[in-house]
């Protein structure tokens, strides 16, 4: 069985690049600090394609149409309220969380960072 990818963006100081590459970084400690992020960036881009959708029909007065985007935008609604409890569960994974410091900083040296 296959872990599943994880991106992450580094900055090259000396070319000025930009790589992406797969590594993890706090998965250890919850599937939330991978879920939460793609999450909120997945419903951003979502959101901005569906009023790029409402502004090119806004014009047309198709009824058809203008009810296809109330149900997109009932879809963004019903993601965002997900999007909420996700982040509060970090949050609360966080609060409740036992792992100490040093472990935490042992975890992240494992993970080499370009």
């Amino acid at each position: 069985m296959t872990t599943p990818r994880k991106w992450s963006v580094h900055f090259d100081d000396k070319n000025e690049n930009i790589y992406i590459s797969l590594t993890d970084k706090l998965d250890f400690w919850s599937a939330y600090f991978y879920v939460v992020p793609v999450l909120m960036i997945s419903l951003g881009v979502y959101t901005f394609l569906v009023c790029i959708f409402g502004f090119l029909i806004s014009g047309s007065e198709n009824r058809g149409l203008i009810a296809g985007f109330a149900v997109l935008l009932a879809i963004a609604f019903l993601a965002q309220l997900a999007s909420i409890f996700t982040a509060l569960e970090l949050r609360t994974t966080v609060a409740e969380s036992q792992v100490g410091a040093a472990l935490v900083y042992n975890d992240l040296n494992t993970v080499r960072i370009p």
